[in-house]
């Protein structure tokens, strides 16, 4: 862990970021064997990453595994799409608006396509639903398949 204290000296600040999600990555190896489930897939290896990548809590931009139906996601109420993750503004004391969408999937003996393509359609809908609802400029999606 020093050692990248150490390398961290003089780079950016999202390389520093980067750099520190990767400090707090578990020590153990995964093995070929092991299968995790969906959330410690992502709160173990992903999570230390990607939140220091796509939170910033001073400029009110968190990173949230939340597994709820954002408000762009309702798109019928027969249709309620409930993704993994989010990345939301912080508007006071309430959540803003989501500016991103994230799904994971474990690894299976056989990879199921359907699903992952499933969740890459889920990710472009509710990016473009985003996009035109909520009148921001930028969207970001993201797939994890371990």
């Amino acid at each position: 862990m020093r050692g990248l204290v150490n390398i961290g000296e003089g780079k950016t600040e999202a390389e520093q970021s980067i750099l520190f999600g990767l400090s707090k990555l578990p020590m153990r190896t995964m093995l070929d064997r092991v299968v995790c489930e969906e959330t410690e897939l992502w709160s173990s290896f992903f999570d230390p990453i990607l939140s220091s990548v796509l939170s910033d809590p001073e400029k009110n931009v968190i990173l949230r595994w939340s597994n709820v139906i954002p408000d762009e996601g309702s798109t019928s109420e027969f249709i309620q799409v409930r993704l993994d993750a989010l990345i939301c503004e912080i508007d006071q004391l309430r959540w803003g608006r989501t500016i991103g969408y994230g799904e994971v999937k474990r690894a299976e003996p056989t990879t199921n396509l359907d699903s992952l393509g499933q969740d890459i359609v889920r990710l472009a809908l509710l990016t473009k639903t985003s996009l035109t609802k909520s009148k921001v400029n930028y969207v970001t999606a993201f797939q994890i398949h371990g």
